[in-house]
């Protein structure tokens, strides 16, 4: 089983690459939604505002692309590669807020705002 937790956001993309939305995003990276598959080993800039309307801005890696389960488009999945300081800073507090709020209130892991 996966250690990492992963949340489900809604996330607005600025940018394009093919990328639809960020399906779900951990500490170690994202899952994409593409129109395009995406070549394993690419690097991406992924620039995404969160729902509390942080903006984030890091550089990705391809690691798997694969065609979506419903057959439209692809997903990817990619680590970050960098992150600026307070970008990453942004994202641990985002997180901490999410698990904090799963625990007080019972919420699952959709956290799409």
């Amino acid at each position: 089983a996966r250690k990492v937790q992963r949340f489900k956001i809604d996330a607005g993309l600025r940018g394009d690459a093919g990328i639809n939305t960020v399906i779900d995003i951990s500490k170690g990276g994202a899952k994409l939604a593409c129109s395009i598959e995406l070549a394993a080993g690419s690097i991406i800039e992924l620039s995404f505002m969160l729902p509390n309307r942080n903006q984030i801005t890091a550089e990705i890696r391809v690691i798997w692309s694969k065609k979506a389960p419903d057959g439209a488009g692809f997903q990817s999945g990619c680590e970050f590669v960098h992150i600026a300081p307070a970008d990453a800073r942004l994202l641990k507090n985002y997180f901490l807020f999410l698990t904090d709020l799963k625990k007080i209130r019972g919420y699952s892991d959709d956290c799409r705002g």
